[in-house]
Formats: structure tokens, sequence, C-alpha cells
């Protein structure tokens, strides 16, 4: 296998994107970006692709020493940056061809959870307490914020004052139960650094990071011996050497970029000399959807994307302009890409229908189940094109499941405790007039849900089957497709649902989970959760993905609704801000109303 390309993606609102490309059709995304310098590490990024252009992209510690060490100036964050991004796409063509997870060719996970918490920014906000108190509500147990604007080299005590009062107000909404951690940012010269850090001890705050810039990091030793709170730091350390003798002043917790220092390769290697020291690894993350995937650590560092302009705004550099996704000219379409040189699919393999580019050649076939008489019928019936002639009066030709979303463009999503309630929901729902509805599997006794509505709405209606999690939920799935779903939806990559003959709405984030998807036989791709990039997102990834039909889900309202379809979106699936509690009793009058209300957003009429 060799590489046979680079391709860099600005992404709005500050992110840049890396694919390399392989010979085997096989390719990896990285994130390789400093904030505010998206443009230049771009460059960098170019000027290193002549080494890999040939070359095999498996030797990763090969290229990475050679990136990293090979001419006469090294390190800093525009270079370690690109590295990094490189990095993590090579990565990800070792896991895909080897048919594993990255975190197994490093050793396997270590863990099953991670705690998360949420930033509530801090700067020059009054209202810290509430946003602190929105988030408790939501279910964290942490928050971070800055507590201060930039201070002067010795600020007055009036403005000591405000910082404290501002994590106390905090820490009363927090209780004992729950952790605030404060960011100086670097914002706060030594000295009062020394001034603010016993004051704040008896707020007992999770840490303090950056307590000062990374260029006066001689001076951390004098304040961890000056405070008992954990210090934190290194979101602006670019590999193990800029890291050593922070190591060794003393702190609680070295934070470095899986972006920006160097990428997967050396931040294992920084994890490692921080074990030695005791030092705890919570890596630094404000980035776009991929950079989070190459997280190994025992912390996630916040709870979604962060807007531009909150924890990490530049003020030399604006966001990149919403228009999407740029690369150079010349490049292959995805399709065609995703089709290179491609091995024929074997009977018995359980990836016969995508045609797998990757080199294991051992696999034990699994069985192919015969498909029913009812399922290639409902597989004909939810796949059969419409005619070019117009259809008699009162008839309606099916649809496949893209051309159905991209018409009715609202795929409503059922779930409740009540299974009489959801049935109930479902036939009011095609009463409105929204023809696609996806009935959640975990809904009280769902089978009987999707039968009884496919009795009642008959054979014209766009209806599914959806949270269909793994392969384990192979039964029940197929359990759905004889009760009448007509298609299946999965919040994420899920393995082994081809032989049941209906499309697929399978959901992924990132455009590697894009591309596996894609190659699993997904018909549409379920952006999902689709709040983590909002509609920007979407818009960007029409620029690698053009051909690509999105269903965005989780998060959208109805002003996301109609964000989310000018950007490219065939349909948007929508749950609670559309359902509400009718699928457990609730009120359907009031579902009535906001099913009109949806409806006029998505076709643009007038309520």
């Amino acid at each position: 296998m060799k590489i046979t390309g680079l391709e860099t993606f600005l992404v709005a609102p500050r992110w840049l994107f890396l694919r390399v490309a392989t010979d085997e059709g096989i390719t990896g995304w990285g994130e390789p970006v400093v904030e505010g310098r998206a443009e230049t590490v771009r460059a960098a990024v170019h000027e290193l692709a002549d080494h890999l252009v040939g070359q095999d992209p498996l030797r990763i510690e090969d290229h990475w020493q050679v990136l990293t060490k090979g001419g006469f100036y090294r390190g800093g964050p525009i270079l370690s940056s690109a590295v990094a991004g490189i990095g993590q796409a090579l990565w990800d063509i070792a896991g895909k061809a080897y048919g594993v997870p990255v975190h197994r060719l490093l050793g396997g996970p270590v863990r099953d959870r991670v705690r998360m918490y949420a930033w509530i920014g801090g700067d020059r906000p009054s209202d810290v307490a509430e946003l602190a108190k929105a988030q408790v509500e939501a279910g964290f147990t942490a928050v971070k914020t800055n507590a201060s604007a930039e201070l002067a080299a010795i600020d007055t005590p009036a403005r000591t004052a405000e910082v404290v009062e501002r994590v106390a107000a905090v820490r009363e909404v927090l209780g004992d139960e729950r952790d605030i951690a404060v960011d100086f940012h670097g914002r706060v010269s030594t000295a009062m650094a020394r001034r603010l850090l016993p004051l704040l001890e008896p707020l007992h705050p999770l840490f303090v990071e950056e307590p000062v810039l990374p260029e006066h990091s001689g001076h951390l030793r004098s304040l961890v011996e000056s405070t008992s709170i954990p210090l934190a730091t290194g979101e602006r350390l670019y590999s193990r050497w800029d890291f050593r003798e922070v190591m060794t002043s003393g702190i609680a917790a070295a934070q470095p970029d899986l972006s920006h220092a160097g990428g997967i390769s050396e931040v294992r290697r920084i994890a490692a000399m921080a074990e030695t020291y005791d030092v705890a690894m919570a890596p630094h993350c404000p980035l776009g959807p991929i950079a989070p995937g190459s997280q190994p650590a025992d912390r996630l560092r916040g709870s979604q994307l962060p807007d531009p302009g909150t924890e990490h705004g530049h003020s030399l550099q604006p966001a990149v302009r919403p228009a999407g996704l740029r690369h150079g000219p010349g490049t292959l379409p995805l399709r065609q890409r995703l089709r290179r040189r491609r091995l024929p699919p074997r009977a018995g393999c359980r990836h016969r229908r995508e045609g797998r580019t990757s080199r294991r050649r051992d696999r034990t076939p699994l069985a192919q189940p015969r498909m029913a008489r009812r399922r290639r019928i409902v597989h004909r019936m939810v796949t059969h094109r419409p005619s070019t002639e117009s259809p008699a009066q009162g008839e309606h030709p099916y649809m496949n499941l893209v051309e159905s979303l991209r018409v009715h463009r609202l795929l409503a999503i059922v779930r409740g405790k009540d299974s009489a309630a959801a049935l109930r929901t479902v036939v009011t729902l095609a009463e409105e007039g929204v023809a696609a509805i996806e009935v959640s599997l975990t809904t009280a006794d769902a089978l009987t849900v999707i039968r009884q509505a496919r009795a009642e709405l008959g054979p014209d209606a766009v209806l599914g089957a959806g949270t269909v999690r793994s392969a384990a939920d192979a039964a029940r799935a197929v359990d759905a497709v004889d009760a009448g779903a007509s298609y299946l939806v999965t919040p994420a990559l899920v393995d082994g649902l081809e032989p049941y003959g209906v499309p697929v709405l399978m959901g992924a984030l990132t455009p590697s989970e894009i591309e596996l998807a894609l190659a699993r036989g997904a018909d549409a791709i379920k952006l999902f959760p689709g709040s983590l990039g909002g509609p920007p997102y979407l818009g960007a990834l029409r620029d690698p993905f053009p051909e690509v039909p999105f269903v965005p889900v989780g998060g959208v309202d109805a002003a996301a609704a109609r964000d989310y379809l000018d950007r490219g979106a065939v349909a948007v699936g929508v749950g609670s801000p559309l359902i509400g509690d009718a699928a457990d009793g609730g009120d359907l009058g009031q579902l009535r109303g906001r099913v009109a209300a949806f409806r006029a957003t998505v076709t643009r009429e007038t309520p």
C-alpha cells in the first residue's frame, strides 16, 4: 500500500481537516491545525507531503521521526501540529487496514467511561452561576471557567476580589459534590498567580490550568510549592522535551493537545513520561470532531465542540467563512475514490456487500440466512424508484429511502414508555402530513407498534425502526422488518445489517466514520449528534462528500432544521423537540401544533 495524495479542507468555524489517500482505496483523516493559524499549518502539511507520497502509510514511526527531525529547524506549534494531523491520518489508515480500532494497536482500552465537564466561559459574564446551574441540570458533575479577563501584571485588590467572588458563586451552585476547574489561560502574571492561588484554596478547585504562560514555566515549581491547589498545564507545549521541565516541577496534570503536540505517537510518549513523575494526563482538545477521536487519556476536556471565540478564540484570524471545505483542484469525487481497486466480495463473507480493501484474508465465513419472501417484498417496496410516467390519480409509487426523505424533508423519531400512546403518536404524525417516521426499538413493545402502525398507515408510509445499536440488535432488527419497518436507523457504525435487505440510515459524525459507514453499505448518513458541529459543519462536509445524503439528528429545533436543509441535508431527524411527551401519553393537540410549525419551517410554508 502506498500513499497517493494529501488533501486539506478548511472548515468553518476554524478547523482544518486532512485526508490521506492510498492506492488501495483506504483513506485516513486527521486534524492538523493551530487555532488562528489554519492556513499556516495547511502550508506546512503540503510542504511535508513530498516526503509521504509514494511511501508506505503503515511505517508511522519512521515517518514521524523523519518529519520532526529531518529538517534543520524543529518543533514549534506549526510543524508539530502539521505532523500531529498527518500522524492521526496514518493511524486511521493503519486501523482500517488491520480491521481494528487504533486503541487496539496501542495495547487496547484501559477504561470504558470518562468523566466530562462543561465549559461555562467566565471572561466577562456576570451570570456564571446561572450557566453553572444549567450544566448541573444537564447532568454534568464539573464545570470549567476562566474566572477573569486579562489582569494587569500587578492588579488591584478589587480585581482580585472579583475573580474570587466569581469562583465562589459557581462553587455555591455546585456544592461540595461537584467540581469547578479554573483556567487562567496564561493571562495572569507570576506575581498575580501567587496572590490568587491562596485566595482560591478555600473553594477547592479541581485544578487551576495554565497559571502562567508557557514561556514562564520555570516559575511553576515555586507556584506548586506555594499552594495546595493542583496545577495543570501543557496545551501550548509541543513535545516531550517541552514537557520535561514542567513534569519535574510537581504539576498535577499534563494537558498535551492531540493536534498540537506531535499527535498520537508523541502524546503516547508524553503519557509514559507523565506516569514516571506521578502526573495525571488530561489531553487538551477544543477543536473539531476528528481530534477528540484520537484522545487516549482518562478525561475528555469538554462537553461539546466550542463555539468560535469562546474557549480559544484568536483575534488575528477571523473564523473561516461558512462556505464549507476548500481544497485544491483535480481531486477525485469520493465515490470514485472509494471504488478504487476494491477486492471482489466473497460468498459467505460478512463484508460481501462492500468489497473490503483490507488485506485480512483469513476471516471465518458467516452463514448467510436466506432472505424471507416478506423481506424481499419489503426490499423491493422501499428501493423501487418511481416511474417517470405520472401515476394514476390516488396512486403513490414507492420511492427509495433517500428519495423519500428528500421529498418529505422531515423524519419524526418516536420513542416512548407507553406503546398505545406511541402508536397514537405515529398515526397522528401521519394524519398531519409527516410521512417519514422512525419508531425507536427502545419504545415499549416497539415491534407491536411498528406492526399496527403499518396496518393503519398502509404500505406507502415511510416507516422505519431505529436505535439499532449493534450487531447484537440484529434479531430485533429483522423482527422489525418482518413487522413492517421499511428501513433501519443506527446511532453509530454497525456491522451485519446487510442481510436484511432494507436501506440503512447509519450514524456517523467524523469524516472517517462517514467513509466507514458508506463502506458498510449505508444508504444515507445520520449525522449524529448533529448539535456537536451544527449546520456549519454539515455545510463543510458537502465539499468532500458532495453526493452523500445527510440527515442531521440530535438537538435539531425548527430554526436549526431550516439551516440544515439550506446547507444540503436531504432531511432532518427530530425527536423530542417535535414529539414532546406525546409518545408517553401527552397531549396530541400540542403535538399537532408542533408538527404544523416544523412542516412550515422545512417546507417554507407560512403557518
